[in-house]
């Protein structure tokens, strides 16, 4: 299924999202993963998404252009830290 979908900017200004894929799951449907999956699953996924960990109290920013705006991303997820 082919889904348009755009965000709006706090100029009112309407951007296209492209590849976005939405999954939903009826929950009533399915039993709960056991703690220590979910624990794992949360480990994995932030583990994933965040820049390699070098030690110390900042992790380097990244610079994203999206047109001619350069956005400045924190890599910092400040309430996750995997030991």
């Amino acid at each position: 299924m082919h889904v348009l979908a755009s965000i709006r900017d706090p100029n009112n200004v309407s951007h296209p999202v492209r590849n976005v894929h939405i999954v939903v799951h009826d929950m009533n449907a399915v039993q709960p993963p056991s703690t220590l999956l979910s624990q794992k699953l949360l480990n994995d996924v932030v583990s994933d998404a965040l820049p390699p960990y070098s030690g110390g109290d900042i992790l380097p920013n990244t610079v994203v252009t999206v047109g001619n705006h350069d956005l400045q991303l924190s890599g910092t997820c400040t309430f996750y830290f995997d030991n």
